[in-house]
């Protein structure tokens, strides 16, 4: 388990820029996965950035999940990153989901020949309603979402 003391041994962090880099080297760290993470390898082991800030910030590794506030995964600013529940960090979700290519917009579905928007609540789909346009049903999901999803940014 890597200790912050260790890690401000052998990486800087700049918490407003989100960038680390390393001491000796000055290798600066912003190799992306495929998901758009940024990943560190210490002692053999690669780390995520952003849980590596938050321990070099806090002390302490995340006790739950790391979100990145903006949905920009690389984006490691201390100001952007949050130790927030699973449940949490799937209510900052931006993107539609893959499987609404039918409008592109959040929460609205196509059926039939009108539109309708649903949101997720504990697990359970709660039907918002039937609209006669996709901008509508899309409004509906928004205005829901930004009721009951303390950790949504729309």
């Amino acid at each position: 388990m890597i200790t912050q003391e260790y890690l401000k041994s052998i990486l800087s962090y700049n918490p407003e820029t989100g960038i680390f880099c390393n001491i000796k080297t000055n290798k600066i760290y912003t190799k992306n996965t495929r998901q758009g993470y940024v990943q560190i390898a210490i002692k053999r082991k690669i780390h995520y950035a952003h849980r590596l800030a938050w321990l070099y910030i806090n002390g302490c590794l995340p006790s739950k999940n790391i979100d990145h506030i903006n949905g920009i995964r690389d984006d490691n600013r201390i100001s952007n990153i949050r130790d927030i529940s699973q449940a949490g960090n799937m209510q900052n979700q931006i993107k539609a989901r893959i499987d609404n290519k039918s409008t592109g917009l959040l929460g609205a579905y196509s059926y039939r020949d009108q539109f309708t928007s649903a949101i997720q609540i504990n697990g359970k789909q709660i039907h918002l309603g039937h609209f006669k346009t996709a901008e509508e049903a899309h409004n509906a999901y928004l205005i829901e979402k930004r009721k009951i999803h303390q950790f949504g940014t729309l």
